[in-house]
């Protein structure tokens, strides 16, 4: 696995009980969904699954809804 593959996992891509990689808390607010699954799931952004594994250490700010997040390390 290349460093910046390994940088984009979310948790929902790990699967603990068979140890593999299915798909390649700190409540700092959401994550940006990958294309239309925003629409899809509104509310996904926010649940632990979808959080990146490394995420930066900096957050974003939405300057219209004053929302925050964190974008992957790397």
């Amino acid at each position: 696995m290349r460093l910046n593959e390994a940088l984009s996992l979310r948790v929902l891509d790990l699967d603990f009980d068979r140890n593999e990689i299915i798909n390649l808390a700190d409540g700092w607010g959401s994550v940006v969904m990958p294309g239309a699954l925003a629409g899809k799931f509104p509310n996904a952004s926010k649940e632990f699954k979808w959080q990146w594994l490394f995420p930066q250490k900096n957050r974003w700010t939405n300057s219209k809804t004053g929302e925050q997040g964190r974008w992957r390390c790397g």
